[in-house]
């Protein structure tokens, strides 16, 4: 009797295990690598600047992944006006990559920030680019057309926000974390903003905090409760005081400061 136990037992164990093969193999015999490819997106903005031998027109830029993360090492090409001479070109302060010019259209490489930066000593008044990232085994091709012109304001305009949109500031905190970000107005434009400073203010001009941006324009504040005026309305001002590519910009938002008030009787009130 246990030997015909043990026989059926073995015999439904030796099915199983063939029918879980038989259900397993498919999957691993139609299963295939596969690599996803995601987009590209390059920043630039011309402007003409002080150089060591006068002024000059400068190109600056980034490339990015679609999520914005820079793409490092990566060949750009360059079309630019008939004007701008190919030898003329050179690179740029405390940006590093690589610049081709024994052909046209010229190259170069972005740095270990994603960035690209070539300058021209005595250019034209006027002009415009033609940037293309051919794309790689991870990115798709991304391409961007930009002009210049002597006579505009040279440095871009700037976008300041609060995010989230502050209404009610509780005094009965310790400390409020408040955030936002500074960003172009220009759709295309590029403008290093890590490290940039941002102010905050209340309505009497006290300075409450100071935050520095990150490289996606986006900055924190911690104020501290009892830096602030009393309950009321009130207002709080973001201020960038600007910098050498970028032009100031001023956001003001309405407030209300609000205190828990609590009230206690000292004696027992009496019935009429």
């Amino acid at each position: 009797m246990r030997r015909c136990v043990a026989s059926a037992t073995a015999r439904y164990l030796a099915a199983a295990a063939a029918l879980l093969a038989t259900a397993w193999w498919p999957a691993v015999a139609l299963a295939r690598p596969v690599r996803i490819r995601g987009g590209a997106r390059l920043l630039a903005h011309a402007r003409f600047v002080d150089g060591a031998t006068g002024r000059v027109l400068e190109l600056r830029g980034q490339l990015s992944d679609d999520g914005g993360v820079p793409i490092v090492g990566a060949w750009v090409l360059l079309r630019r006006s008939s004007a701008l001479k190919l030898g003329a070109v050179k690179g740029c302060p405390r940006v590093g990559g690589q610049i081709k010019t024994d052909k046209d259209p010229l190259s170069f490489r972005t740095d270990a920030r994603g960035q690209l930066c070539v300058r021209w000593p005595s250019p034209a008044a006027s002009g415009h680019f033609e940037l293309h990232f051919p794309g790689d085994e991870f990115h798709a091709a991304s391409g961007l057309s930009i002009s210049f012109d002597r006579d505009r304001p040279q440095r871009l305009r700037t976008r300041l926000r609060f995010d989230p949109r502050p209404t009610i500031l509780d005094l009965d905190k310790d400390r409020l974390l408040l955030s936002g970000d500074l960003t172009l107005q220009a759709d295309g434009a590029y403008a290093p903003l890590q490290g940039l400073s941002v102010a905050m203010f209340q309505e009497k001009g006290e300075a409450l905090a100071r935050a520095s941006v990150s490289g996606n324009g986006k900055f924190h504040m911690t104020v501290l409760t009892k830096q602030l005026a009393p309950p009321g309305p009130g207002t709080l001002t973001l201020k960038f005081a600007g910098s050498e590519q970028l032009e100031p910009a001023v956001v003001e938002r309405r407030v209300t400061r609000r205190a828990e008030v609590t009230l206690r009787l000292l004696e027992p009130l009496e019935r009429c």
